[in-house]
């Protein structure tokens, strides 16, 4: 049952604060302590110029405006850090160094989405001849990275032309484990989105971030044919800022001029490196179901005969 207390604090969600008096408001209001800890850290970081801010810094700024704080300052950082810690919270650490930061990959991902250009299985309109080739390129990418995830101890298959999901909700390549617990059974799911090219990857690296809301790991793939050693340092930030593995293809060099002309691969002119490891991620259960089931894996029986070459 829904008490007075909770649709008030319901409704003080729904604010935006513009104001120190704002936000001292909304606070006062939360009965919660990590979510009046979750609204002054949003606040602050959200009015610091590059949106980046110590721990120590954001307790100052909000015990300043209080005769008595409400929280102690102990209490405050065990709290963010806390926060920092759940993947799909917006306030999360600034990797290598001992600031928080925030960003709202939904929104990010949501307004990103409708700059995509083409993707394979999402195409609404007659595929030009340069169209057709880029799907065929990400399209030959599949086989590997499916091997890639077996030999990672999972169920895998290339799922790139089910596309029953939601935009940005159908990755390329899917993994399923089952893993015993004392009830029964749980589900694990890997994802990866490939790309034939680290061309707008900071673009497409939102589409495998979005994925995160049902997928226990997801990796942003691309083929290349440099050195691992030479990929774009940002690459580490933004893996480490939203819990996204990068996997690179990489081709000798005139394997991958064939492959980019004609779309084949020479599978002993390839390695999959995993340059950046996907870290476990906690995605809700009900999001979770709902993608299985559109994908037809909505029980166990279904799941476990999931795998290459499955229909």
């Amino acid at each position: 049952m829904r008490t007075e207390g909770d649709q008030q604090e319901e409704s003080v969600e729904q604010l935006q604060a513009k104001t120190t008096d704002d936000i001292v408001s909304q606070v006062n209001k939360i009965t919660k302590t990590a979510d009046k800890v979750q609204r002054a850290a949003e606040f602050f970081l959200n009015k610091s110029p590059n949106k980046q801010l110590s721990g120590a810094e954001i307790y100052h700024n909000f015990s300043s405006l209080y005769n008595t704080p409400p929280i102690t300052e102990n209490t405050f950082r065990q709290y963010l850090s806390n926060l920092s810690g759940i993947s799909s919270n917006p306030i999360s650490r600034v990797p290598g160094r001992h600031k928080y930061t925030i960003s709202d990959t939904k929104s990010i991902a949501r307004e990103l989405a409708d700059e995509v250009s083409v993707s394979a299985g999402e195409i609404s309109e007659p595929l030009t001849p340069e169209d057709k080739k880029r799907v065929a390129r990400e399209e030959a990418l599949y086989e590997m990275l499916v091997n890639w995830v077996e030999t990672n101890n999972y169920q895998a298959d290339d799922i790139s032309s089910r596309r029953k999901n939601e935009k940005w909700g159908n990755p390329d390549v899917l993994g399923v484990r089952l893993l015993p617990t004392l009830d029964g059974h749980r589900v694990e799911l890997l994802s990866i989105e490939a790309k034939p090219s680290p061309s707008d990857w900071r673009l497409f690296f939102f589409e495998a971030v979005s994925h995160k809301r049902f997928c226990d790991r997801v990796y942003f793939c691309y083929a290349t044919d440099e050195d691992p050693s030479k990929i774009d340092p940002d690459f580490r930030y933004y893996s480490e800022l939203f819990g996204v593995g990068v996997l690179l293809m990489v081709f000798e060099p005139e394997a991958y001029k064939k492959y980019w002309d004609i779309g084949e691969i020479d599978p002993e002119a390839v390695s999959v490196v995993e340059k950046y490891n996907a870290p476990p991620n906690t995605p809700p259960d009900e999001l979770k179901y709902r993608f299985l089931s559109n994908l037809d894996l909505g029980d166990i029986k279904k799941i476990c005969l999931f795998g290459h070459n499955s229909s």
